[in-house]
């Protein structure tokens, strides 16, 4: 029975043999790295792709802990791309290392099937390479300025070495396995997790090598490779425009560093479904395609019997991250069905659909092994087969997930600059907002006059604390709540004298929060609105905004054919910003439109379909939130909130079992929630019963 790498040690295999295919390596890196870098986007693009270019082009830092490895890697990058702008070089650096994670797993397969004709080595090599370049998921991570790439590629690195060190062991590959360890947890906190690959080499080849020298070599590699860490105090005294934290005090250094940026909540406290939401989230066959994912299984299941060590690097490289970023998101607060399904966590699967491919490759060949006195002439035929299988898949998904001439991001940061003062004061909260805009203005100069900042006016506002915006809100706001390292990570300390809080105008994204009238004191202005120090009638409101579109009809563009996820999100919720605004002040007709466009931008999504429930029913129109409410439902079963609104309107026309029956279940949904237990009493008492 052939067994791989197996057969390395245990037939006279030359020593050279012992060390990563490099020709693999070099072959595959130049035909992947030039695809990867034509469908890069050629600027920014949405979610955190502005802040990881914001913070290449500042040489800052971006949001906890920071990631100093990625930072500096890209620094060191930027100087091979010829003064490209941050953006493009940030995505370029993805696309590089896409295309080094297909290089070293390809590698890793290449040299497993050492004891193969040359023929079958390298089809083992290309179908992982296809296979990971098939993936929809990575794609789309190879074209944007993200982390994820650089993740799959220090991981892959990191199973090269161990594959090596089974070969060869030597005391300095486990330096050398810390060492990459300790970088790649400076670009993703997750990678700590990689703790238990690194046990592996330890345990299986403590004859060759005491433990007594690997452990603490692999301590010491790790220990130098965490020294990047210094990097956030040490730039962060210098205070870049991106300065997530400001982690220049000891205090500061330690938030950022236990990621203190985002709370956390009992694991009990989750939402009822989100587990199931989660795996539903791997798509296997819609990232990868039938055939990868088929043969990813057959090499899960055959590995055990002919590579059970090589298998067992890859699910521990894999699985534990899996899980660990599962239980990490259970327990983050704000973690809802809604981030998983709309938002989307596509990029955190990457590694495990890095994985599968290299199974998939293996699996190929043990499958065709399987056939009884098959030659190696009906091997590579095999394998050639299944090659051109992967071939044909891969324009599909180059075409689907490309972001070549990707100009979106930049047109929308256009559209909140759309007719503001030279002289205003733009807050904002939102990821595509704050840092797309961020980009523009700080990097490319846009807008110079325009005083930007990240904060959230509203945030804090509510009928206790005060009861209207004046002159003395602004202030504190513009003086003190902007300033807080915590929750700027813009330059601080921010100056605005007196005379120019009173004089500039104030907008931002309208969230409105627990605060109701801050409504009452805003105009629209497209998809911002301005804060003004008086309140203003609907009748201002009105005709402010039919003005404003009437300049600018291109903020109320429809979608004109199919359009890629991240432009779909990003233009819907600009639109469901709108409707906050109008339904915080009861305008129900404008909000109505506004969630119309929203939901023609982001078809499917039930968060939008929810709001627009409730203005039909504030419509009083209460067959379409009826009609509204059960889509919800349909859409998403395990979503806590659109049964609770249908009980009440059940309740409302007497149907009391129908009312009954939805708020039984979003009573167990919400986990017994305060304001479903009222509903519930109110229902069960119309209907004589004991809640």
């Amino acid at each position: 029975m052939v067994r791989g790498i197996s057969a390395i040690r245990s037939r006279a295999i030359p020593r050279v043999e012992a060390i990563p295919g490099v020709y693999a390596t070099v072959a595959v890196f130049a035909v992947a790295f030039p695809l990867l870098a034509y469908n890069c986007a050629p600027g920014i693009s949405f979610h955190d792709s502005g802040e990881f270019s914001l913070a290449l082009h500042s040489a800052g830092i971006p949001h906890s802990p920071g990631a100093p490895t990625w930072v500096i890697l890209n620094l060191l990058f930027k100087l091979l791309t010829f003064g490209a702008e941050a953006a493009r070089s940030a995505n370029l650096f993805s696309a590089f290392c896409g295309a080094a994670t297909t290089a070293f797993a390809s590698a890793f397969v290449f040299r497993h099937f050492s004891d193969r004709a040359n023929p079958i080595r390298w089809l083992a090599a290309t179908i992982t390479a296809l296979a990971i370049l098939c993936t929809g998921a990575f794609l789309e991570q190879s074209f944007i300025a993200e982390q994820y790439t650089l993740m799959t590629a220090s991981i892959a690195a990191i199973l090269l070495v161990v594959q090596t060190n089974e070969a060869n062991p030597m005391p300095r590959w486990y330096y050398l396995m810390g060492l990459l360890w300790g970088l790649d947890v400076g670009n993703h906190p997750s990678q700590v997790i990689m703790g238990f690959l690194m046990l592996l080499p330890v345990i299986q080849k403590r004859k060759e090598v005491s433990i007594f020298k690997s452990i603490p070599l692999g301590l010491l590699g790790l220990a130098t490779g965490l020294l990047v860490f210094i990097y956030l105090p040490i730039r962060a005294s210098a205070n870049p425009v991106m300065n997530w934290g400001h982690p220049s005090t000891w205090q500061q250094f330690l938030w950022n560093i236990k990621r203190e940026q985002w709370d956390t909540r009992p694991f009990t406290d989750a939402p009822t479904g989100f587990i199931a939401a989660w795996f539903r989230s791997y798509n296997l066959f819609g990232e990868m395609g039938i055939l990868s994912t088929i043969l990813a299984v057959v090499g899960f299941v055959l590995g055990f019997r002919r590579a059970i060590r090589p298998i067992s690097w890859i699910l521990f490289a894999t699985i534990p991250y899996a899980l660990i970023l599962m239980l990490g998101h259970i327990h983050q607060k704000g973690m809802d069905l809604m981030y998983i399904r709309v938002y989307g966590v596509r990029d955190w699967h990457i590694p495990l659909y890095m994985g599968f491919a290299m199974m998939a490759a293996m699996g190929a060949v043990w499958l065709i092994d399987m056939r009884h006195k098959i030659t190696d002439r009906g091997r590579i035929f095999g394998l050639g087969v299944v090659t051109a299988g992967l071939l044909a898949f891969l324009p599909f998904q180059f075409a689907k997930e490309t972001l070549r001439g990707y100009e979106v991001p930049a047109s929308y940061a256009e559209h909140y600059a759309v007719g503001l003062p030279d002289n205003a004061i733009l807050a904002t909260y939102s990821d595509n907002g704050s840092h797309i805009f961020g980009y523009e203005h700080f990097a490319k100069g846009k807008w110079p006059g325009v005083y930007f900042t990240f904060g959230m006016p509203q945030n804090g506002l509510n009928e206790k604390n005060s009861k209207g915006w004046d002159i003395r809100l602004k202030g504190n706001f513009l003086r003190y709540c902007i300033t807080a390292p915590t929750q700027n990570p813009i330059t601080l300390p921010y100056r605005l004298t007196d005379k120019e809080i009173y004089e500039r105008p104030l907008f931002t994204e309208f969230n409105g929060g627990d605060c109701k009238w801050l409504g009452d004191y805003c105009l629209p202005h497209g998809w911002l609105v301005q804060i003004v120090e008086r309140k203003t009638t609907d009748e201002e409101v009105r005709k402010a905004d039919k003005e404003f579109l009437a300049a600018h009809p291109e903020l109320l563009a429809r979608p004109n054919g199919p359009q890629h996820r991240l432009t779909q999100e990003a233009m819907s919720y600009a639109h469901v910003r709108r409707s906050f605004f109008y339904m915080k002040r009861k305008m129900w007709t404008e909000a109505k439109a506004a969630l119309e466009l929203a939901m023609e931008w982001g078809p499917h999504n039930p968060q939008i379909l929810f709001a627009y429930a409730s203005t039909l029913e504030e419509m009083k129109d209460y067959v379409g939130a009826e009609k509204a409410y059960l889509t919800c439902i349909d859409w998403d079963p395990d979503w806590v909130s659109p049964r609770h609104n249908l009980a009440l309107l059940y309740a409302y026309y007497g149907q009391l079992p129908l009312a009954k029956k939805y708020i039984d279940e979003e009573y167990e949904l919400s986990k017994h929630a305060e304001d479903d237990r009222k509903v519930r009493e109110l229902v069960y008492g119309k209907m004589g019963l004991k809640s």
